[in-house]
Formats: C-alpha cells, sequence, structure tokens
C-alpha cells in the first residue's frame, strides 16, 4: 500500500519525517501532523468522546510527540507507539470526568497487533475515501449508498437521489466500479482478488 496523503514530500516514510522534525523543519512538522491528526481523532471519537474533547486530544497528543521526539527509540514503530498513546490520554481523559485516580495508568492499553490491525485497516479507510473523492459526484453517491451505508437504500430512493432510471442503476454501478478500480490502481492499491477494493470497510 502506498503512503496516504501524497502530496510532493522528501520524506517518504516516518523516520525520515521524525528526523526532519528533530532537525527543526516545520515543514516536516506540517506533513507530520497532517498525516495523523485524523487517526488520533477517529480513535478518540471511538473510545466514546465528543468531537471537543477528540479535537483536545488531537492537541495532546501532538504535544506529547513534540516532547518526546528525542526520545523516540523506534521511529519505524511511531505509527503504533502514537496509537497506543492516544488510547491512554483519552484513558486519563475519561478518568479524570469520573474524578478516578490515575496512578495505575496502563503502559499498555492494547496489544502491539492490535494498534497494527487499527492502522492498517485506517490507512485502507482513508486510500478508500481518496480514491472515491476522484470520482464524480454521481458515482460517488452511488458507491456510498450501495455499498457503504449501515443499510442499503430501495433502488427507488437511489434512482431518485440521483435522478436515473431504476432500470440504470446496474450499468452505472459497473462504470463506477471500474473507474474506482482505476483510481485505487493509480494509488498502488489492489485487493488480493484483483478488484483493486480494500477489504475493510469505510468508518
Amino acid at each position: 500500500m502506498m503512503p496516504l496523503f501524497q502530496s510532493e514530500s522528501p520524506y517518504e516514510d516516518d523516520a525520515a519525517l521524525l528526523s526532519a522534525c528533530l532537525r527543526g523543519d516545520q515543514l516536516a512538522w506540517t506533513k507530520l501532523v497532517e498525516r495523523y491528526n485524523r487517526l488520533v481523532f477517529s480513535i478518540a471519537l471511538r473510545s466514546g468522546l465528543d468531537e471537543q474533547d477528540a479535537a483536545d486530544i488531537v492537541q495532546t497528543v501532538f504535544i506529547i510527540v513534540l516532547r518526546r521526539l528525542e526520545s523516540l527509540q523506534q521511529p519505524e514503530r511511531f505509527s503504533s507507539w502514537l496509537i497506543t498513546t492516544t488510547q491512554r490520554e483519552c484513558w486519563r481523559l475519561r478518568k479524570s470526568r469520573q474524578h478516578s485516580s490515575l496512578d495505575s495508568v496502563p503502559e499498555q492499553v492494547d496489544p502491539e497487533q492490535d494498534n497494527d490491525d487499527r492502522l492498517i485497516a485506517w490507512q485502507e479507510a482513508q486510500t478508500l475515501h481518496q480514491a472515491l473523492s476522484m470520482l464524480g459526484d454521481q458515482c460517488r453517491t452511488l458507491i456510498e449508498m450501495l455499498f457503504l451505508r449501515e443499510e442499503r437504500p430501495p433502488y427507488q430512493e437511489i434512482s431518485a437521489e440521483l435522478g436515473i432510471a431504476v432500470g440504470s442503476i446496474g450499468p452505472v454501478r459497473a462504470r463506477c466500479l471500474k473507474r474506482l478500480h482505476q483510481q485505487l490502481v493509480t494509488l498502488g492499491v489492489t485487493a488480493e482478488d484483483g478488484s483493486g477494493v480494500p477489504p475493510s470497510r469505510v468508518s
């Protein structure tokens, strides 16, 4: 899978990015925040926090990152460390709201493998979102209605939403999935069955 946020940048991996941050490169710091702020925010939301608290967690976590830059021993494991740090800070905030003691803050909230799984799922979801954003409005809306909603709406509703005949939905769907596949290939992503669609659903 190719890296997310594929803007023109000399920082191909986290190790290079963190090294540049240590040298005081402000662009590198901006890229680091851009690369991971949505991940931190989504973890905070999934932990049960509201959007305001999740935004506060993002600020807190990146302050911690800034303070810990020089002491990070395994920059290639930065993403996993970031997930654990975010989970810990969410736990702290929830406990503080409950007026509970924080003396027993766990060093590891979730197993490392679970962190890796979360990161992979997040990367797949972000790449799929990126590919969908490259499609036209009709294709993007159709794919979201057919595949990315909790419950698929009836074809009559899809027809009314898109302004196309019910009988045209099948052929339009096929064309849109082909375009989505082409965009995913462009992004360097292909599924095992060759369809080009990542196996996980968009969160």
